[in-house]
């Protein structure tokens, strides 16, 4: 049994630990209920009240050695992956249990620490850290992000010229056809055609240009009139033979090889047929877009607005451009805002002070339709992001199960998603590109992220004690694996995509694999 004050239990649990009190014969089924690494089992006396209790399990006399002779005796029980495993007390080689006063919570912590074990040998203090409680799976972490109800990005008009790279917010179509009417494909003749004699001669009747009106005169059969590219036919056309495939000799004109009806006439409607669907809703407005939009005499165009207000964290990081020296210079605000496009604001670096963090995000959360903070999002001492946002707001998540993107979190402020980036180049990138444009997603209603499946151009083998996450290239149409590694810049400059693999695998060569593109921001 464990009695603890509030404070202790909250202590505990920023630990990793989760102090609960129930019957030794209930600990093993509530760990793996819980998902517990390990569980141990053990009973303290209570002096305070009168009460004589012989003892159960273990008592001692002294705060100093009940940490000795807890690490000793006091783990029973270990729980793990729905199975427990039972030590005597003996094989533990302890002493004989003896009565006492009560010893206090803070050697619990360190012991729990000490004397946790897992299979294949003794757990660390960073594996213990590693695989605590706020970790969970990646596919839960997309669950609840699919499961929480965003705010539609807001809906603002902007001049055609200046939309491209932005996402339209509805669904835009073709208000007229192009062309407009039936047009020349190419330089050349345009000729009603006779039946019996198709290379001519014909008797050519001026010339039409795009900006002329001599088209508007009906051909008669075996004429023919000197057309530029785009120009009208005139009615009645219905072949065009290029200035090459044809002699002229004043009016009179001689076709090389007798032409096809329809032959190089571009029909109304051809390119663009009235109604057609030029963007989709979330859709990204590319330069080919763009040339449509302004063909249709579009002046304005519907786009989501994102403003992000982008926060490095650290007391190293100094604005990028300032005195050398200083400090390190930030270089991933810079990087994130130019993955998120114009509307990005780049907050000055932060000092590792919770409060101030707080402050920085509820002023961030009023201004922007997304916040995104770098750095301190681990569990030292200075790790203060999470904590931050926990105490303004709510995280959905403090972190999943995988490596390289563990220590990425999303929360909200307000009404304002907030996505929290580690400090490490690689796990930022690809965190973002996770987690954040999943977040986008939810906001415009069309998936943002872009996937394909390649095969392994080698085998891999996952020795990670968590699902890994590897960046990747794409060479002949196979997926190459490049050095795993959080912080690996020259590996992220050759990467245009990463993978994430199951740990304790080993692929083989052509295994299909599901790649996430980079570099597709929003």
């Amino acid at each position: 049994m464990c009695r603890e004050t509030a404070q202790e239990r909250r202590t505990f649990q920023d630990e990793g630990v989760l102090p609960v009190e129930m019957e030794s014969s209930a600990l093993g089924t509530g760990a793996r209920g819980q998902g517990a690494e390990a569980a141990a089992r053990f009973t303290v006396s209570d002096l305070r009240d009168e009460t004589e209790r012989p003892p159960r399990f273990h008592e001692t006399r002294s705060r100093l050695g009940a940490q000795r002779d807890f690490a000793i005796g006091a783990v029973s029980c270990l729980a793990r992956a729905g199975k427990t495993e039972r030590r005597p007390l003996a094989e533990a080689g302890s002493r004989r249990p003896r009565t006492g006063r009560w010893w206090g919570s803070a050697s619990l912590r360190t012991v729990l620490r000490r004397t946790a074990v897992r299979p294949g040998g003794p757990t660390t203090r960073e594996d213990t850290r590693e695989r605590d409680r706020t970790l969970i799976p990646l596919s839960a972490a997309r669950r609840r992000i699919r499961a929480f109800r965003f705010r539609t990005l807001p809906e603002v008009e902007v001049p055609t010229l200046r939309s491209l790279g932005q996402r339209v917010s509805r669904r835009l179509v073709a208000t007229r056809s192009l062309p407009a009417g039936r047009r020349s494909a190419m330089d050349g003749f345009a000729l009603r055609l006779l039946p019996r004699a198709p290379t001519g001669p014909y008797v050519v009747r001026g010339s039409a240009f795009p900006s002329s009106s001599s088209s508007r005169r009906p051909l008669r059969r075996g004429e023919a009139i000197s057309i530029t590219t785009g120009a009208r036919l005139p009615p009645g056309t219905n072949a065009v033979v290029r200035s090459e495939g044809a002699h002229r000799d004043g009016e009179r004109l001689i076709v090389a090889h007798a032409p096809t009806p329809g032959q190089d006439i571009l029909e109304t409607g051809e390119s663009i047929e009235r109604g057609a669907v030029l963007l989709e809703r979330g859709q990204r407005i590319r330069p080919v877009e763009l040339a449509l939009l302004l063909a249709q005499g579009v002046r304005t165009v519907p786009v989501f607005r994102l403003r992000v207000s982008v926060l490095p964290i650290g007391d190293e990081l100094v604005a990028a451009g300032g005195r050398s020296g200083a400090g390190t210079p930030d270089y991933l605000g810079p990087l994130i805002a130019g993955l998120l496009g114009a509307q990005c604001g780049l907050h000055p670096p932060l000092r590792d002070d919770r409060a101030q963090v707080a402050r920085a995000l509820v002023a961030a959360s009023r201004r922007s339709d997304l916040v995104v903070t770098i750095g301190g999002s681990s569990i030292g001492r200075r790790d203060v992001t999470k904590g931050a946002v926990a105490e303004v707001g709510r995280l959905l998540f403090e972190g999943v199960t995988t490596n390289v993107l563990k220590r990425g979190a999303v929360g909200v402020v307000g009404r304002t998603p907030v996505l929290v980036l580690p400090g490490q180049l690689v796990s930022a990138v690809t965190v973002l590109h996770e987690h954040g444009l999943h977040v986008l997603s939810r906001r415009v209603g069309r998936e943002l992220r872009e996937y394909s499946e390649l095969p392994l151009a080698e085998a891999v083998a996952v020795d990670h004690r968590m699902d890994s996450l590897y960046l990747t290239r794409d060479v002949d149409g196979a997926a190459r694996i490049l050095d795993w590694g959080v912080a690996r810049m020259t590996e992220l400059l050759h990467a245009d995509g990463f993978c994430i693999l199951d740990h304790g695998r080993r692929y083989r060569p052509g295994e299909p694999i599901r790649v996430q593109r980079l570099w597709t921001g929003f």
